[in-house]
């Protein structure tokens, strides 16, 4: 049966080729928005080369955020993987809770890219007005629905992981309970008694003692 920290581990590596498909795409775009520039400066339409050049900038912004993206990627990836494959649950309560975190910021990291990547695709509409952006504008949208997918990937670890830290608990709970009441049924003293009369003081009564069978 597949658990939820191998289903973690899946997605992670998941997210990491997205990202990687994600860089390839982004250069492919870097690479046409320089040719549409140096046509442009060729055929003497300066104005859109400079426009264009804007959009390389954009593209570069999110080629930086991409690169922060895939190292955030590559720390999450090693957090998971320090797991052990026999692990207790405090094991893995103690690897799961701080890779929540760092699966925030690989979230927060792809929207910016999506939100660079849109102002990319109005830049490319802008300077290729009265031509054709299509072809720009699809390869901008493409790597747009990549990011998009990277980050309702992580949405999705983020769900696991929490999940499985709450399952970690439950048992490492229900392990605690059980030591206790293993504790309290350990082997318990003989109080078998044995009883005998003690003599009775003068004018007394005869008293029956209680003593332990093994006094």
């Amino acid at each position: 049966m597949v658990s939820l920290v191998d289903i973690v581990q899946s997605g992670v590596q998941a997210v990491i080729a997205g990202i990687d498909r994600a860089r390839l795409e982004t250069a492919v775009a870097e690479d046409a928005a320089q040719r549409i520039a140096q046509h442009a400066i060729a055929t003497g339409f300066i104005g859109v080369a400079q426009n264009i050049a804007i959009v390389r900038e954009v593209i570069g912004q999110v080629q930086v955020g991409i690169g922060s993206l895939s190292l955030l990627a590559g720390q999450a990836s090693a957090t998971v993987r320090v797991v052990p494959r026999q692990r207790t649950p405090e094991e893995t309560v103690a690897v799961l809770t701080p890779l929540s975190g760092k699966l925030d910021e690989l979230r927060a990291c792809a929207i910016s890219c999506v939100a660079q990547i849109e102002l990319a695709k109005q830049r490319t509409r802008s300077a290729l007005q009265g031509a054709e952006p299509g072809a720009m504008s699809n390869r901008l949208a493409a790597i747009q629905q990549v990011l998009v997918t990277v980050n309702a990937r992580v949405l999705e670890i983020q769900r696991h992981v929490e999940q499985a830290v709450i399952e970690a608990r439950r048992i490492g709970d229900g392990e605690k309970r059980q030591g206790r009441r293993s504790g309290r049924s350990g082997a318990q003293p003989d109080r078998r008694t044995a009883y005998r009369f003690q003599r009775p003081r003068a004018g007394g009564v005869a008293i029956m003692k209680g003593r332990s069978a093994d006094s």
